[in-house]
């Protein structure tokens, strides 16, 4: 896992802390955990995806425009450029923001969908960058157990 001081020199997630988000109101989706526990180099990261409480999104929705996916019939802001977004929902599947944020991992104030919870999102969406990042997360996963479950 990285450092949050690691984290922090990255400009997304410069710009993610100037929005003095809640920390028990959000989750970072998508990719993020991989950044976080080191799997993919945060130079690769070029967006950020959150997932956050219906109050939050209350909040944030009022002040930028919203869009609407229809694959996920669910709403997204967009802010810094199209660089991370803002979802009131995340699909295919559906996923309590309570229990994801629960769950986090978490570095300083940021939060990150667990691996589990990724690698679930990731076989829904069945893409092959996708599959891809399954064979990173489980390999994680193997050098994180006890030598006897190897």
């Amino acid at each position: 896992m990285i450092s949050y001081e690691e984290l922090i020199s990255h400009r997304l997630f410069q710009a993610l802390e100037l929005l003095n988000l809640p920390k028990n109101e959000y989750v970072i989706f998508g990719s993020g955990v991989m950044f976080a526990l080191g799997i993919r180099p945060l130079d690769d990261l070029d967006d950020l995806d959150l997932l956050v409480t219906k109050t939050l999104w209350k909040q944030a929705s009022h002040a930028h425009k919203i869009f609407h996916d229809d694959e996920w019939n669910a709403n997204y802001i967009k802010l810094f450029d199209n660089q991370i977004e803002i979802w009131n929902k995340w699909g295919p599947g559906i996923y309590d923001i309570d229990r994801l944020i629960n769950n986090a991992v978490k570095i300083g104030d940021f939060n990150f969908a667990s691996i589990e919870d990724t690698i679930r999102w990731k076989k829904e969406k069945n893409r092959t960058k996708d599959l891809n990042h399954i064979k990173l997360l489980n390999g994680y996963l193997k050098t994180q157990a006890p030598e006897s479950e190897r």
